[in-house]
């Protein structure tokens, strides 16, 4: 806990994992605060957030809420009566003004994108479902509009061709951690002033809806496997095949092989036999991995001998 930083903690999911385990072993963490346990699945009763999980086990303090708690009078008065140098925000709600403002420091934030790009709550899928071929991390200090406060570090990575979100986010998480350590000791240091943002160079990266997950067999070949990546392994792209909902979990467009049919339909086996080809708007793909709903993940040569799939046979 050296250094005798006090710092309230805000995140959730497994993102800002490694974030609070290295905080913790650098400053004194005084808070966490999380969401209330998560309902699970078919009645499998109530899950704790991965982040709440953590800091049980590193003997945190924790404080759970409600995203409408956040604005509660309790919540404010309690971080007051913690007097913290700093707030460290990591994929989380949007804190009320009366939280940010509460910290020596101020409130920062740590962002998987390079800001200005990619606003909002998903900026590791659309920056692979738009194609980008870098992203990286920013830190910023909280101001009244999301995501647009002052820049005071970022560090870029190059995307992998194959990479997945749930792959770029595992390296992002990690990365973050000495991007995040380095941009308190620079707002510690006298003088450092952290950069304003170029608000007209923004993009946005909405939450993730269902209208976004379906794909569309009339688009390029690369645009949906960007697509098929960007949302895996969860919530994963769509599609329909025999009246049954399909996600495509991985996919590439296919480079040697020009074969033609209708958009959705299913030519046949790669020469490898590990991949079903399907005719796209512009090119074919090569499908590796689906998941029937309600069924396990599937390679492709199991999926195209269960189900016998026959000629002309089409994804909707």
């Amino acid at each position: 806990m050296g250094e005798g930083l006090r710092i309230v903690f805000y995140g959730a999911d497994d993102f800002g994992v490694p974030s609070l385990k290295a905080l913790s072993e650098k400053y004194a963490v005084v808070l966490v605060v999380t969401y209330k346990d998560l309902p699970g699945r078919r009645n499998q009763g109530r899950h704790p957030t991965p982040i709440k999980v953590v800091a049980r086990e590193l003997g945190l303090p924790v404080c759970e809420v409600s995203r409408e708690e956040l604005r509660s009078n309790n919540i404010i008065e309690k971080i007051k009566d913690l007097h913290p140098d700093l707030g460290v925000v990591i994929s989380f709600a949007v804190l009320p003004e009366e939280i940010v403002s509460i910290p020596v420091l101020g409130t920062i934030n740590l962002h998987p994108s390079i800001l200005p790009s990619y606003r909002g709550p998903a900026p590791i899928n659309w920056a692979i479902i738009k194609g980008e071929t870098r992203t990286g991390i920013t830190t910023f200090v909280l101001g009244k509009q999301v995501d647009a406060g002052d820049i005071i570090l970022q560090e870029e990575v190059e995307i992998m061709p194959e990479e997945n979100a749930g792959e770029l986010r595992r390296r992002l998480a990690e990365l973050g951690v000495p991007v995040l350590l380095k941009s308190i000791e620079l707002l510690r240091s006298p003088g450092f002033k952290p950069i304003p943002q170029p608000h007209n160079l923004a993009s946005r990266a909405p939450k993730i809806l269902a209208i976004h997950r379906k794909i569309n067999w009339h688009d390029k070949a690369i645009n949906i496997s960007n697509l098929i990546r960007g949302l895996a392994p969860t919530p994963g792209a769509v599609t329909i095949f025999r009246d049954m909902l399909v996600k495509v979990l991985k996919a590439s467009p296919e480079k040697n092989e020009i074969l033609v049919g209708q958009p959705g339909e299913i030519l046949g086996l790669s020469k490898d036999k590990d991949g079903l080809l399907v005719a796209t708007g512009n090119g074919t793909i090569v499908v590796k991995e689906l998941q029937p709903e309600g069924k396990k993940i599937m390679q492709a040569r199991d999926f195209w001998n269960g189900y016998k799939i026959q000629k002309n046979e089409l994804f909707q």
